[in-house]
């Protein structure tokens, strides 16, 4: 069974881990292929701009995921998902559909 935890600063390096395990994602999303504390940081900050809640998925001790998502989209205003980052040790590993 999969857990939701609310994701806060006390997860920063959680968090640095599964996104720096996604290279590809972070060179199009940050253009860099490793983020640092600060760059982190900038994106709690940023999603508290933006409203979004922020979530790290864990299913026993693992941390799998992390999970964001807003109410109210800035654009259309209706709810969205603005991010699903999958820890990339855990993907293709049929979690989804053993859920």
């Amino acid at each position: 069974m999969f857990s939701l935890i609310k994701n806060d600063i006390r997860f920063i390096e959680i968090e640095k881990e599964i996104l720096n395990s996604n290279r590809d994602y972070n060179l199009i999303a940050y253009d860099k292929e490793a983020l640092g504390n600060e760059d982190i940081l900038d994106i709690f900050k940023d999603a508290e701009e933006l409203q979004i809640e922020r979530y790290i998925v864990k299913k026993g001790e693992e941390y799998l995921a992390i999970l964001d998502y807003g109410m109210s989209s800035p654009r259309h205003q209706k709810t969205w998902l603005s991010l699903l980052a999958m820890y990339k040790k855990y993907q293709g590993l049929g979690n989804a559909a053993k859920s």
